[in-house]
């Protein structure tokens, strides 16, 4: 067979028979095949990574900080691991993978959820001045589009064939519109709906743009020329398609819907209070979508499980959107309602709702950032910045290279004490790597200090107790470094006797005591 082949080669070579060789490369201008390279990760919005985290310790890695107000947005990752995100100073950022600034470009005003990647390395993100912009991979621009001086609430979109789709709100009042760009800037067409279009198109295997509208309406549009296959009324939630082609939509009428590709119901289920969140799909189908508590459905629309491992009243899911794992845990954020806003970062398993960890990443805050996960298993999540005393950090959750905990404090103070009285303790943590240090005390008496810090290593704090009942108390003391990496307990036995000690010529005292004034009262 090679001696056939290669005979055949000869032939057609020293022959005057015209030979034609084609081929078949992918568009450039098609989305990035990358770790996370759009909203929600794919354009069918599944929010399904192919890497596994459960080797992820969740210390942090870094955390950027923009120059006011934070992240209220997620980023997409390329090839190279480099994380694009804007943030609410008006920056699209470029991280590189050790969280250094690489670049930053100017776009006016707030970012919209998630930039989108092209395969030739060109950066798509949507503006609140009203713009989608196209940005070079060094960080000029390629060019901007303008949306009629509409608000864009929606992610841009890139399809197969590089056509990018996002929606607004407008033009005019109680009307939505869906734009399609070309990868040049210029408009290939544009479809208007019954009313404002905030959420971010999602695009079926073959190129179906849906999108849902204030008018509460899901939207299937040919890609070709933005007419309307059909409508089906769901709500304004977020869009999300299966691996058949379901488009599930969730919505504040209380319910998740599952729409077939032909526009025809097939089944919807209660949801609580409901949800526009974009559901999250795992491999085996199971769709995750948080309101008051977490939900997974399965693929028929019966209740998996339900996560409401708090009071109803004390959390609410807010991420715009989740991640799944590829070894089966789904992330999200939630805010504690009852602790003053309180931002905590969820892991669940995603066989049977368990938790796996949860870490609190902001005391205050509107933490709408989805959680992204890059192709070593870093976890990236942004906080957004409302009130004084948070953050706004971008934060890069991961193993770090190199580190090693605190060591154990140095604990200096008194070993017995009287009850109701201040005890001072000075304490010393030496970080081998230089880092900032936190300190936590457990008291021994039920109470602790909660985290304190950050000091410099080997700086001495200082703290003050009170023990109000006679015992022998164990204190304990440990550090934890910038990483969140926590060292060894150091401890103290501190004794609490009665107090005052009883001596006989304490009582004689008090008791002459007692009868001079008793004397003096009497002859006054």
């Amino acid at each position: 067979m090679k001696h056939l082949t290669l005979l055949l080669i000869i032939i057609l070579c020293f022959s005057n028979v015209p030979v034609i060789f084609s081929v078949t490369t992918q568009d450039s201008s098609g989305p990035m095949d990358s770790a996370w390279s759009t909203y929600s990760h794919d354009n069918r919005h599944t929010g399904q990574s192919p890497y596994n985290t459960r080797d992820n310790p969740m210390n942090i890695k870094w955390k950027f900080e923009a120059e006011y107000l934070g992240f209220p947005t997620s980023p997409a990752i390329d090839k190279n691991g480099v994380l694009y995100l804007p943030a609410n100073d008006h920056y699209l950022y470029a991280l590189n993978p050790d969280g250094s600034l690489r670049w930053r470009y100017n776009i006016n005003h707030w970012g919209t959820d998630s930039p989108a990647l092209a395969e030739d390395g060109t950066i798509y993100v949507c503006s609140l001045d009203n713009h989608l912009y196209a940005i070079n991979p060094d960080g000029t621009l390629k060019w901007r589009f303008n949306a009629l001086d509409n608000i864009i609430q929606s992610s841009p979109m890139i399809g197969e064939d590089g056509t990018v789709y996002f929606g607004i709100c407008g033009p005019g009042f109680d009307i939505g519109r869906v734009y399609a760009v070309n990868p040049d800037g210029t408009e290939k067409w544009h479809t208007d709906v019954g009313d404002y279009v905030y959420c971010t198109p999602a695009i079926g295997d073959d190129g179906t743009v849906y999108i849902t509208s204030n008018d509460w309406y899901l939207y299937a549009l040919n890609p070709d020329n933005g007419s309307v296959k059909w409508k089906f009324r769901t709500g304004a939630g977020e869009p999300s398609i299966g691996a058949d082609g379901t488009i599930y939509v969730p919505s504040h009428n209380h319910y998740l819907f599952a729409v077939n590709p032909d526009g025809t119901l097939q089944w919807k289920t209660e949801i609580g209070t409901g949800s526009s969140d974009t559901p999250a799909i795992g491999n085996d189908g199971t769709i995750y979508i948080g309101e008051l508590f977490f939900y997974a459905i399965n693929p028929d629309g019966t209740i998996k499980w339900i996560y409401d491992g708090w009071d109803q009243y004390d959390y609410e899911v807010t991420s715009s959107a989740y991640a799944i794992s590829a070894d089966g845990l789904v992330y999200f954020l939630a805010k504690r309602k009852t602790e003053g806003n309180e931002v905590v970062f969820f892991a669940l398993n995603c066989d049977d709702g368990s938790l796996y960890w949860k870490k609190t990443i902001s005391s205050i805050g509107m933490p709408y950032s989805q959680p992204v996960i890059g192709s070593d298993g870093t976890i990236y999540i942004g906080s957004d910045f409302h009130g004084s005393s948070t953050d706004g950090y971008f934060y890069a959750f991961g193993a770090v290279e190199g580190n090693h905990p605190p060591e154990t404090p140095d604990i200096e103070g008194p070993v017995t004490g009287r009850l109701h009285v201040e005890q001072t303790y000075s304490f010393t943590i030496t970080d081998s790597n230089s880092d900032e240090v936190f300190l936590f005390v457990d008291w021994g008496d039920g109470s602790n200090s909660s985290w304190q810090g950050p000091y410099d290593s080997g700086e001495e704090i200082t703290l003050v107790h009170t023990w109000n009942w006679k015992d022998t108390y164990t204190l304990k003391a440990k550090g934890m470094d910038e990483h969140e990496v926590e060292g060894e307990w150091a401890t103290l036995e501190v004794s609490m006797p009665k107090t005052m000690t009883f001596h006989p010529l304490n009582s004689l005292v008090q008791y002459f005591s007692f009868f001079l004034n008793f004397a003096y009262y009497k002859h006054t």
